[in-house]
């Protein structure tokens, strides 16, 4: 299928708070191809890229909202005693365009209220009744 990525590549990289225990969150959006009466039965796996981290970095919630629908999952990028690496973890479906919306976490410590999005894509599930 196709990969259809995040609207703006300014957006990636570190999101974090510009205060200890307060969260931050930034919207992505994905424009993927739109419905019509040919193709109504796309649909999309939402993905977020992400650094995880032993240090320095937090959990964050994935809200992907596509219409009336949204998904949220919660993400802890902390890894203890590992070297860090770039994850990718499926946050939702669409079958049209839909907006991710990252957010850290407050934390009371202020070392772990950051996360490093990657990347934000939209993967085309090949029709399996085809």
């Amino acid at each position: 299928g196709f990969d259809f990525f995040a609207d703006s590549k300014g957006k990636l990289g570190w999101i974090s708070p510009a205060v200890t225990n307060q969260s931050e969150s930034i919207i992505f959006e994905i424009p993927v191809a739109p419905l019509d009466s040919r193709n109504s039965t796309k649909k999309y796996r939402i993905w977020v890229g992400y650094l995880r981290s032993y240090a320095t970095v937090g959990k964050f919630r994935a809200i992907v909202t596509t219409g009336p629908v949204s998904f949220s999952v919660l993400v802890d990028s902390r890894w203890e005693r590992r070297q860090s690496t770039a994850e990718e973890i499926e946050v939702g479906t669409s079958m049209g365009p839909a907006n991710v919306t990252i957010a850290t976490l407050p934390s009371a410590k202020g070392t772990d209220n950051k996360v490093k999005i990657l990347w934000v894509r939209a993967v085309e599930e090949m029709n399996s009744s085809a």
